[in-house]
């Protein structure tokens, strides 16, 4: 029964050529773009999941509006709502604030690194985020 329905399946693709590679070649497409949705996804609900506390811990973003006027968010804040969210909030217990910089020279028992790509964080920065090496 199986071999009935290859053979009849196998009849219609031949019979109808343009028709089959149109429908193959959208089903291949819905396919892939479904799989590449999922992967993103993925990788979007993984992000930092290393964390022990990774429940606690949220990311503060500011919201701006394009030169059309439709709100964006950005994840850049103010430098002093990290004190005052945990002043005016007990449910805050600790805050880091990072501030990417660029690149640095680096310089170390004489010897030197251009380039390397750093950041100034608060001091409770390894508190905040705990990192197993």
């Amino acid at each position: 029964m199986l071999k009935n329905y290859f053979k009849t399946a196998w009849r219609n693709l031949v019979r109808g050529k343009s028709f089959s590679v149109i429908n193959i070649t959208g089903l291949a497409a819905g396919m892939a773009g479904a799989i590449l949705i999922l992967l993103w996804l993925n990788n979007e609900i993984s992000f930092d999941k290393f964390h022990t506390n990774k429940d606690n811990l949220y990311e503060v973003y500011g919201l701006t509006s394009n030169t059309d006027g439709h709100p964006k968010t950005i994840p850049v804040v103010s430098q002093p709502l990290g004190p005052a969210l945990q002043q005016n909030y007990p449910e805050v217990k600790a805050i880091t604030r990072v501030k990417g910089v660029g690149d640095f020279l680096f310089t170390a028992n004489n010897k030197s690194f251009t380039n390397v790509a750093a950041s100034f964080v608060d001091p409770s920065f390894y508190k905040c985020l705990i990192f197993h090496w």
